[in-house]
């Protein structure tokens, strides 16, 4: 399945005008088909490109079959923050059992030990904050990555340090001719009134009913350094027809 505009793949059309070596927020609407755009950014990506997805909401194996679906067999390195966050839910699920329901010396003794294995109160937001350090400081190659979903890393941090990382990548990106794409919801504005000093573009995914119709449509809110309005295209959705064989 692909969102085409015009007859253009959508992602051909945001790398063709916004240009590389940006960092750039999409924000998408409800059933605007903005996680399928994220992952179809790594359609024909160029070979020597190192390509990487960070998702906050999917296993590994889930991105897996979602980019194979998609007819992408060269695919990035999958990185899934969501064990992550699992692992901090399933701490504040043990120390509600303990408050409701009390709880028995060996279940104690065990949360306990497991507990001090590790710094608990910023285990989860140091590694997704170190997690997107890491990856920028180490690229020497052209690279292209996509991060969802900015929310979830807000929430398991904090705004100010996700624009730090952020700005850090931006950095990568203009040494290492990179591209970063970063996902979030429509009307999202964690960013409040720098926005548009720290993101090169801003792109707006969405579905909107006219009439008995509903129709999707693409436009770029903001582009650095460009005099020109914001435009607006209608999105379809095409699906993959394989070549049937002939028959005489």
């Amino acid at each position: 399945m692909r969102l085409m505009v015009g007859n253009e793949e959508v992602s051909k059309r945001i790398i063709s005008k916004v240009g590389l070596s940006k960092l750039i927020l999409l924000k998408s609407g409800k059933g605007s088909g903005g996680d399928l755009l994220l992952k179809q950014m790594f359609e024909n990506v160029p070979e020597g490109t190192n390509s990487i997805f960070i998702s906050t909401h999917q296993t590994e194996g889930e991105l897996m079959e979602d980019l194979l679906d998609l007819g992408i067999e060269r695919q990035p390195e999958l990185i899934s923050l969501l064990p992550v966050i699992d692992l901090r839910l399933s701490e504040a699920a043990k120390r509600d059992r303990f408050i409701n329901e009390g709880i028995m010396v060996t279940d104690l003794l065990e949360i306990s030990s497991y507990s001090s294995d590790r710094p608990a109160s910023q285990n989860t937001h140091m590694k997704v904050l170190s997690t997107l350090s890491s990856i920028s400081s180490k690229q020497v190659l052209p690279f292209r990555m996509v991060i969802d979903d900015l929310v979830d890393l807000v929430e398991e941090s904090s705004p100010e340090e996700i624009i730090d990382r952020l700005r850090i990548l931006k950095r990568a990106i203009r040494e290492n001719q990179g591209l970063v794409i970063v996902g979030c919801p429509q009307g999202y504005d964690v960013f409040l009134d720098i926005e548009q000093t720290l993101f090169d573009a801003i792109i707006e995914v969405k579905a909107e009913k006219r009439g008995e119709a509903w129709f999707r449509t693409l436009s770029f809110a903001h582009i650095k350094g460009s005099g020109e309005p914001p435009e607006e295209w209608q999105i379809s959705t095409v699906k993959d027809i394989p070549t049937a064989l002939s028959v005489d």
